[in-house]
């Protein structure tokens, strides 16, 4: 039996607990990474900013999370294989004998079509099987089917609120398991059990740059190193233990947003990632009208002709945006944080976000390829379905979620605590790996 660990779900705990439901035994699956689960730029397509499609940020990032995975391993006295080579590459070489190979599912295309042609390529006497998604909810638990899911949160939210929470199989992956070392179980456990700043959550979840305003969970969901069934476990003991309020009450919230937009990529497939979205309307971001070819996607998208001069216009709001170097400091600073550490809040992506589609006009999948390549939480189904949301095009009943950025200076870093921190650090005027021209 092998654990393929290729859509980045970094973590042995939550797989054992289903194989061993699953075999109604304990197993001793081998686990393998491959080139692809490092990032490695070869496995990649380049976007189509011209740039790689994951920074080193997050290139590193996920080899902690495999060192992390190969203790687990070892403290299981399990086998943890490492390959340079491709996934197919080492299948072909190595499947000699009978096997189940599990595999993470995925929404993404890509994704679908790597485990298209990973059946492909084995042999016959290797099955494929698929493990669940590390979602707070599994899919046997939704109120509804994958083509009934809602098209806005709100819908969604209350057809799953009106079961009730206690209704749902957060501990599905509570068995007992020896602690191996895990950085996002750490931050879990200081999050809730330590410090108690879950208490403070509501109020303190639009905070700016470092701190704990919010859990800093979201790159170890991200990855599959903690499950969202684990987290809400958590949440759920600790309202038990300790108390619960309005913040508990909102982290379950938030994380109930990544749930949606997993299952809402599920139903759509690759509107997700179309400049009229869902929707199929043209957002007032919508000024690109040359020919893209989205690297995801088997299709070109073809938009009404655009002069170069027009899209180079263009192009170099994108770049200053990018960069920080445009007129608004709340967002330069932004953009500085992102670019150099691969993490900003949600406050800060809002912020971000619109004034790129409102106030710059560029194009929404631009932003959302760049946020693509630099955010250490990068999830497919969240991070496009955001920016969708927030070009009006996505899961949402507005048109638009257009911020003016002058009141959120004011409401959220009045005094440049923030733009000034940003500034300590360093952090501006980078060095981007962006071509100066569009690269069309």
């Amino acid at each position: 039996m092998i654990i393929l660990f290729h859509f980045k779900q970094f973590d042995l705990r939550t797989a054992l607990s289903y194989l061993r439901a699953q075999y109604g035994r304990d197993v001793l699956p081998v686990g393998l990474i491959t080139r692809e689960s490092t990032g490695n730029p070869r496995e990649l397509d380049d976007s189509f900013l011209g740039i790689a499609r994951m920074s080193p940020h997050r290139r590193r990032f996920y080899r902690s999370c495999i060192d992390e995975l190969g203790e687990q391993y070892k403290q299981e006295g399990l086998t943890l294989l490492t390959s340079d080579l491709s996934t197919r590459d080492v299948v072909r070489e190595n499947m000699d004998s009978p096997c189940h190979i599990w595999v993470h599912t995925s929404p993404g295309s890509e994704e679908t079509s790597f485990l298209d042609h990973l059946a492909e390529t084995l042999p016959s006497h290797a099955e494929l099987r698929l493990l669940p998604a590390t979602t707070m909810l599994a899919e046997d638990e939704l109120p509804m089917s994958i083509d009934k899911i809602p098209a806005t949160f709100s819908g969604f939210r209350k057809r799953v609120e009106k079961r009730g929470y206690e209704q749902y199989r957060f501990t599905r992956e509570q068995f007992n398991f020896p602690r191996a070392h895990s950085r996002g179980r750490e931050r879990l456990d200081y999050y809730l059990w330590q410090s108690h700043r879950i208490l403070t959550y509501k109020q303190t979840r639009n905070g700016l740059g470092g701190g704990d305003y919010a859990s800093r969970l979201s790159k170890w969901l991200a990855v599959g190193a903690i499950s969202g069934a684990e987290v809400v476990a958590a949440i759920r003991r600790f309202e038990a233990e300790v108390a619960a309020n309005e913040s508990t009450y909102w982290l379950l919230f938030e994380l109930l947003w990544r749930d949606y937009f997993h299952y809402l990529h599920r139903k759509i497939g690759d509107l997700l990632f179309f400049p009229r979205g869902m929707k199929e309307l043209r957002s007032p971001g919508l000024r690109d009208t040359a020919r893209w070819k989205l690297p995801r996607l088997a299709t070109t998208i073809e938009m009404y002709p655009m002069d170069h001069q027009t899209l180079t216009r263009y192009w170099q709001r994108f770049l200053d945006w990018a960069g920080g170097t445009t007129t608004q400091p709340l967002i330069n600073a932004i953009m500085c944080e992102l670019f150099a550490t691969g993490e900003i809040s949600n406050r800060a992506r809002l912020c971000a976000a619109s004034a790129l589609i409102y106030d710059l006009g560029v194009p929404w999948w631009w932003g959302a390829q760049w946020f693509e390549y630099c955010l250490l939480d990068y999830d497919v189904s969240s991070n496009w379905g955001n920016w969708a949301y927030a070009a009006g095009v996505g899961a949402d009943s507005r048109p638009e979620r257009r911020f003016n950025i002058e009141h959120q200076t004011r409401q959220h870093d009045p005094d440049g605590v923030y733009r000034n921190w940003v500034a300590a650090q360093g952090w501006e005027n980078p060095e981007l790996p962006l071509p100066p021209d569009p690269p069309i």
